[in-house]
C-alpha cells in the first residue's frame, strides 16, 4: 500500500470518528433534556386480561383435503 493510500485511510478514519463523536454528543445532550420524566415505555399501564379461547366441539368433523379428479391419459397409436 502506498504512502498516499495510508495517509488517505488515516485521514478518512479520523474524519469518520470525529463526525461520529460530535453526532453522539449532540444526541446524548438532547436525550438528557427530559430526564426528570419517566419514559413512556417504562410507565405502568394495566391491560385487561386476555379473552378465553373459543370453545371447540370434539364431535365436529375435520376438514378433508380436496383432491382433484383427473382422467387417465390413454396413449394413442396413431402416427403423425
Amino acid at each position: 500500500m502506498g504512502n498516499d493510500a495510508k495517509l488517505g485511510l488515516v485521514l478518512g478514519l479520523g474524519l469518520v470518528l470525529t463526525i461520529g463523536v460530535i453526532f453522539f454528543k449532540k444526541e446524548s445532550a438532547t436525550a438528557n433534556a427530559g430526564e426528570g420524566q419517566p419514559a413512556a415505555a417504562l410507565s405502568h399501564v394495566s391491560l385487561p386480561p386476555p379473552a378465553p379461547p373459543a370453545p371447540t366441539s370434539p364431535s365436529a368433523p375435520l376438514a378433508q383435503p380436496v383432491v382433484p379428479q383427473m382422467e387417465p391419459v390413454v396413449p394413442t397409436t396413431e402416427s403423425r
